[in-house]
């Protein structure tokens, strides 16, 4: 048996979310509507004066690892944080719910993701990464565990000067000790900027995670079915989120097609719906569950994730687990 479900590699960062006008993205050309840039020092200095945030602890695979714990699962983070007030919030939120995590220590400031939230629910933002630049292939094989069901590969990290040569690394070893590695894009503008090195990984990794517009860019269809997955070798676990029409999970040759789940509440913000389905999906697989039932936990996930503010769901409120899981 695994000692943990999964090793999840991925920046630490503190989301920092504001509600902004339709005018906004146009005011701010070197934004993307509906992806999240890289930006400079001078960039997150300027927002930083001239916005007003809440702040939450986030990042893309520390949002899954949250997800899986208070599902009740046992997974494993590694990453870096600043000695500041931001890096303190990521770790007291990590202790609340008992994940087991090593977190390095850093000179450097946390690394910063602003989030701004138009009236149509979407996220556009900017990435400004500072501490968890740090993190090296000789901290992943310092920590890497023995025994860990899945190894979580995050896109963002092909933002940083070596973060191919870390997720690299990352698939050697789960290859060695027999991990399955989960590559999620996490952003079509990612892909795009860092195509040939992503390329690489989606022929590396067990399991792929895409949004529809992901997919959509990665394998030049418009319609995302089983047809136009099956580019992707059919031994390789292919996932695909597909909004309000709910998501899909393909594996030789077979799909899964899983119901979007209607909120109870108002839509407040879709900031870390994606994650949390992953989560969800992530820890059904770690307990063997088929991938309908896994896919309805990552649905349930995300739906609870986006009728409240912030990235990170305290449990199931609107369906509960056991309902799911039967």
């Amino acid at each position: 048996m695994s000692q943990y479900d999964a090793f999840i590699v991925a920046d630490a960062n503190i989301d920092l979310v504001a509600h902004v006008d339709d005018t906004f993205i146009s005011d701010h050309p070197f934004l993307q509507k509906g992806v999240f840039v890289k930006c400079l020092e001078e960039q997150a200095t300027y927002f930083l004066k001239n916005f007003s945030f809440k702040a939450f602890p986030g990042g893309t695979g520390a949002n899954v690892a949250h997800t899986m714990r208070v599902l009740g699962g046992n997974p494993h983070y590694l990453n870096i944080l600043g000695e500041d007030a931001e890096g303190l919030v990521f770790k007291e939120a990590y202790d609340l719910i008992q994940l087991d995590y090593k977190i390095l220590k850093s000179r450097k400031p946390s690394t910063k993701i602003f989030t701004f939230i138009t009236p149509d629910g979407e996220r556009t933002g900017a990435s400004f990464y500072g501490a968890s630049t740090e993190l090296s292939k000789e901290h992943i094989d310092k920590y890497f565990p023995e025994n860990s069901q899945f190894t979580y590969l995050d896109g963002y990290m092909l933002n940083q000067g070596h973060g191919y040569e870390n997720l690299s690394e990352l698939v050697r070893l789960s290859k060695e000790k027999g991990s399955k590695t989960v590559f999620a894009v996490n952003s079509t503008y990612i892909y795009s900027l860092h195509k040939d090195k992503a390329q690489k990984l989606i022929d590396m990794a067990d399991i792929l995670v895409f949004s529809e517009d992901e997919a959509q860019l990665v394998t030049g269809h418009k319609d995302i079915d089983a047809d136009t997955l099956s580019v992707f070798d059919p031994d390789k676990l292919v996932i695909v989120t597909l909004g309000k029409r709910g998501s899909l999970a393909l594996h030789q040759g077979k799909e899964t097609r899983i119901d979007a789940l209607e909120p109870r509440d108002a839509i407040i913000d879709l900031n870390g719906a994606g994650d949390n389905y992953l989560g969800g999906f992530l820890y059904g697989l770690s307990q063997g569950y088929d991938y309908k039932v896994c896919g309805d936990i990552g649905a349930a996930c995300a739906t609870e994730c986006i009728i409240q503010n912030g990235p990170r769901i305290r449990g199931l409120t609107q369906t509960s687990l056991d309902k799911i899981v039967g």
